[in-house]
This record gives structure tokens, sequence and C-alpha cells, in this order.
């Protein structure tokens, strides 16, 4: 269930950064 909290915050971040990255 560590998965859950995991993807919760990181989707927030990694959205963030991956998109950054793509621009």
């Amino acid at each position: 269930m560590s998965n859950t909290s995991y993807k919760q915050i990181i989707p927030a971040t990694d959205w963030y950064f991956r998109h950054d990255n793509v621009s």
C-alpha cells in the first residue's frame, strides 16, 4: 500500500519536472 502514498506525492512533482523537461 506504500505505492499508493508514493504515487500521490510523486505525480505533482514528477509531472511538473517531466513536463518541464519535454518542453
